[in-house]
């Protein structure tokens, strides 16, 4: 949950990361608020992208973003309309690491 020190015009969100390679990072639930009204966004009308990560998948309540090294990146959420007078900009960020290993070669290696 970001809260601006004052209303703004907002035309692109900037999310830093130096996530681990292998990791997935789903953002959803993007909600502006302008003028005390809160503006849940489809997140099929943005524009996504980094410099070294994938879009994996993007639906309308969830962006999928994989990242596949450890440098430093900038995802961009770019938004397709224009949206004045934001006060607050909230969103959920879950990180899942991906795994190395395929689960049907563990029971194997398992067995006697």
């Amino acid at each position: 949950n970001i809260t601006l020190e004052k209303n703004q015009y907002i035309k692109q969100i900037d999310i830093y990361k130096n996530f681990f390679p292998g990791s997935k990072i789903s953002i959803n639930n993007l909600v502006l608020v302008i003028n005390n009204k809160e503006f849940e966004i489809n997140l099929r009308d943005v524009i996504s992208y980094g410099l070294f990560s994938y879009i994996y998948d993007q639906s309308d309540n969830e962006l999928v973003i994989l990242n596949t090294n450890d440098k430093s990146d900038v995802i961009k959420i770019n938004f397709l309309k224009d949206y004045k007078n934001i006060s607050n900009i909230s969103f959920g960020l879950r990180l899942d690491r991906l795994p190395i290993i395929s689960n049907n070669i563990c029971f194997s290696l398992n067995e006697n």
